[in-house]
């Protein structure tokens, strides 16, 4: 019990989930991931997307979830913090982040979350600290020596830096990874609008856009009331807890025409997918830049998946929208991109 408490302290240093003043993003987060850093890594995001896509084989099922598309923000994020990209690393990780997710989306199917995130939590511990520590006596360009740098300075404890590396592994891909899964999955039901996209692949982040509104990747989020507020004729009290339905918000017929409706046009398109106020969240821009280059470079070198079930099932999760299964095939290989298109080369 007291393991599990030590290490449920070490999720309460990430910055979502506190207040101001503590809440204030660390002086890395915001420039780390606004539009113009993302946009740096945008040439390293094409590498990636294309060496996934180079694997795919005509006419053999895929299981997107486990062999695609969380592939793509993993390694992006990896690259990003610094951290090996070994396979086995790879994998690791993305087993421990799923150990978390199990704590962090709220899975109802799972009464001992709470003792597994802490088991996941315990093995980034034990992972990442060597790995802070060498960043801590040889700084290198990538965001793990920023955080360390943060710490020398006095603004980021031992703990945090520790932490907000485990909160940006964990949140730099797990919602991206069901974005790509749920956008995939919008296009197969909506095959006009990917034959729109194909046409047109300067829509990508047009379509994006609309596949956050239409099928975000975070059902819900919650808030504490700071102070006593009457909302559509509902007095909610301070200190209250709300679950707030972003699903609903994406869909409300005032503010969207027609909004059961896929339209990769769709503008203007004032959606809640990643939040809103201080607690926006800070790795949209990166989620953006990484969905819309996946889809881009998807529809100028693949036809539409062919979807390989009858029926689908997500997980049993109050907060996240994530398929347990995508089973999936493509008609034709892969177009090979241009010489300088692809990944290396």
């Amino acid at each position: 019990m007291k393991q599990v408490q030590a290490d449920l302290r070490r999720l309460a240093n990430w910055f979502i989930f506190k207040d101001q003043p503590d809440h204030a993003h660390p002086p890395f987060a915001e420039s780390a991931y606004d539009a113009d850093c993302a946009g740096k890594y945008k040439p390293r995001i094409q590498q990636i997307v294309h060496s996934v896509i180079d694997r795919i084989e005509a006419g053999k099922k895929y299981d997107m979830v486990k062999e695609f598309s969380y592939l793509i923000p993993l390694t992006v994020i990896l690259n990003m913090l610094g951290i090996p990209e070994a396979d086995k690393d790879r994998d690791d990780i993305k087993y421990w982040s799923e150990q978390i997710g199990l704590l962090f989306f709220i899975r109802a199917d799972e009464p001992k979350r709470r003792e597994i995130a802490c088991e996941g939590i315990t093995s980034f511990v034990n992972y990442l600290s060597p790995l802070v520590e060498e960043r801590r006596q040889n700084p290198k360009d990538d965001m793990i020596s920023i955080l360390t740098e943060a710490e020398k300075q006095g603004i980021l404890s031992s703990d945090e830096v520790i932490a907000t590396t485990i909160l940006l592994v964990f949140g730099g891909h797990e919602t991206t990874t069901n974005l790509i899964n749920n956008g995939t999955l919008a296009f197969v039901n909506n095959p006009d609008q990917w034959e729109l996209l194909k046409a047109d692949p300067s829509l990508a982040e047009s379509a994006v856009e609309e596949l956050l509104r239409y099928d975000t990747s975070v059902k819900a989020t919650v808030r504490w009331a700071k102070n006593d507020i009457e909302i559509g004729g509902k007095l909610i009290k301070k200190d209250q807890r709300l679950l707030l339905a972003l699903t609903a918000a994406n869909r409300d017929p005032e503010i969207f025409p027609n909004p059961d409706k896929l339209d990769i046009t769709r503008n203007p398109n004032v959606h809640v997918a990643f939040a809103h106020g201080i607690h926006v969240c800070v790795g949209g821009p990166l989620a953006r830049l990484e969905a819309a280059e996946t889809f881009r470079i998807m529809a100028e070198r693949m036809p539409l998946a062919k979807l390989e079930a009858n029926m689908l099932e997500y997980q049993p999760a109050i907060v996240s929208r994530a398929l347990n299964e995508f089973p999936v095939s493509w008609a034709t290989c892969p177009i090979a991109p241009s010489v300088d298109a692809g990944p290396g080369r």
